[in-house]
């Protein structure tokens, strides 16, 4: 145990005044970061509280173009205010705290909690703090929740059975700064979902914390629809069901063909996808691997009998030549080997039982549900 560790089990006990003594002297602390949009009301306790907590050593409030006094209500207390002149919507405020934040643990509060206190902030620190998760998100109890009972949750089963989450869309979560800083972040009010899809896509260690009941102000009927709207939606692209045409996709030697053998639609599937002017590229393992590319008529081939971080860089080089990025691509995988590229693309889908499953967005046992993922209205 360190003694960074040991100083944070001594704060676990009643010796509150000694224990934050020797906090103070802790190299391992959190920011906070509070999103904000006219929130006058309940962000000055929400703040006030964050700085009380012996484990934050910086509190940042994104003001997203508040037109009430949000910021005025702030005065005198110690925080690190960045406000956007006009309002970019809770993701951008999200990503504004993130690159202004000092510290690697990362705590994010919702600005119109009411019953905030320092210890369900403890509670979402302490497991990275001693190693136990790299991202925590918190359950709660309350008495609202008509999101996501009633639109995230039955969705959730639908496009990721496997995942098992009390409260997936709670803004309050902790995470390290070198994962955040390198997502994809969402604007609206799907990016805390979004960004759990994203720890889970990158096999982060996710602990959920009971951190006991919780009271947010009330919404409207109108702003509950418009919330479930665009959490739905932000859930439907991760899943790859409503992502935008990809100009690349990358396929394993073995998602096209069985031994020498085509797979069944591959043709027809390859064909339809340059219709809509993909790129399309394959990884090659077989003595016979160019050959095969030139058969199903891809546009470009790759030797992957390589390291994974030369795979990896030898896709990137290929897109790049080509004017596209990872963003750009969707990578159909077959063997652990691609787990670093499914990771690393707008889409990572597993062929068949390939052992990716946890790890990509999609799995498909055809390759005709490409298909139906890649449909681009017309």
């Amino acid at each position: 145990m360190t003694l960074t560790d040991f100083i944070a089990k001594i704060i676990e006990y009643p010796l509150r005044g000694f224990g934050k003594f020797l906090w103070s002297f802790a190299p391992r602390k959190a920011t906070i970061i509070i999103p904000a949009f006219n929130e006058a009301k309940t962000i000055r306790k929400v703040a006030k509280t964050a700085l009380g907590s012996y484990f934050v050593s910086e509190v940042i409030v994104v003001d997203d173009g508040s037109t009430d006094k949000t910021i005025e209500s702030l005065k005198r207390l110690n925080v690190k205010i960045i406000r956007h002149e006009k309002n970019l919507g809770k993701g951008k405020a999200v990503k504004t705290g993130i690159e202004n934040s000092s510290n690697e643990i990362i705590l994010f509060l919702d600005a119109d909690l009411q019953n905030i206190d320092t210890e369900k902030i403890r509670k979402l620190i302490m497991p990275i703090l001693e190693n136990k998760a790299e991202f925590t998100k918190s359950t709660f109890s309350r008495a609202r929740g008509r999101v996501t009972e009633f639109a995230v949750k039955p969705m959730i089963k639908i496009l990721y059975p496997k995942l098992e989450f009390s409260q997936p869309i709670s803004g309050q979560f902790a995470g390290k700064k070198s994962f955040l800083s390198g997502l994809t972040i969402e604007d609206r009010y799907g990016i805390d979902i979004a960004i759990l899809l994203d720890a889970v896509k990158a096999g982060q260690k996710i602990v959920e914390v009971d951190i006991g009941t919780i009271v947010h102000r009330g919404h409207s009927n109108e702003e509950v629809a418009e919330m479930s709207k665009q959490v739905l939606e932000t859930m439907l692209k991760k899943s790859g069901l409503t992502m935008q045409f990809f100009k690349a996709i990358v396929f394993s030697e073995n998602a096209l063909f069985s031994n020498s053998k085509l797979r069944k639609n591959a043709l027809e599937v390859i064909s339809r996808l340059k219709k809509r002017k993909a790129k399309i590229i394959m990884l090659g393992y077989s003595n016979n691997a160019k050959e095969k590319a030139k058969q199903i008529g891809c546009h470009s081939f790759l030797n992957a009998n390589v390291p994974e971080h030369k795979l990896l860089s030898r896709v990137k080089k290929t897109l790049k030549k080509n004017g596209f990025s990872l963003e750009d691509t969707a990578i159909v995988g077959t063997i652990p080997k691609e787990e670093i590229l499914l990771k690393a693309g707008a889409l990572g889908i597993a062929f068949g039982k390939s052992g990716l499953e946890k790890i990509a967005d999609k799995t498909i046992q055809d390759l005709s549900e490409l298909l139906l993922i890649e449909e681009k209205s017309e």
